[in-house]
């Protein structure tokens, strides 16, 4: 059976839209091409999820975008390092847990500027719009 969704509207376009999170000294690029008003996707690793909605806006130099990210992160509760025998060095074992977080908001894009759409201590997220260069879209 195909696969049926409700894509939206078809955009005059593809567009490539690109979400850099940093954590620390750590940055992830994630970034996937819409050709359609409405989309979602997740990453490899399952830990991301974004699903989105684009609009363009009069005169074609900005556009609306709704979008909802969510993520799950890796939360130590405890760390316990036990003593080795005789001559071994001890063992460090860590209580994890993983718990969700989500972002649900809406901004204006203008194309190529990036924006940043989430701060909190050292992880934030930066969103960039872009047109899909024509190199990109020639048959190779």
């Amino acid at each position: 059976m195909p696969l049926q969704r409700d894509e939206g509207e078809t955009l005059p376009e593809n567009y490539l839209i690109k979400f850099v999170i940093s954590d620390k000294d750590q940055k992830t690029e994630f970034s996937l091409v819409a050709a359609a008003t409405k989309f979602s996707a997740d990453t490899m690793d399952g830990k991301t999820r974004i699903n989105g909605t684009l609009t363009l806006e009069e005169g074609d130099k900005t556009v609306f975008f709704q979008y909802a990210l969510s993520t799950t992160v890796e939360i130590v509760n405890s760390s316990q390092t036990l003593p080795g025998s005789k001559g071994s060095p001890g063992v460090t074992t860590k209580s994890i847990s993983y718990q969700q977080r989500d972002i649900n908001s809406a901004v204006r894009l203008r194309f190529d500027e990036p924006i940043q759409i989430y701060k909190f201590g050292a992880l934030s997220c930066e969103l960039t719009l872009s047109r899909l260069p024509e190199s990109a879209k020639k048959d190779k």
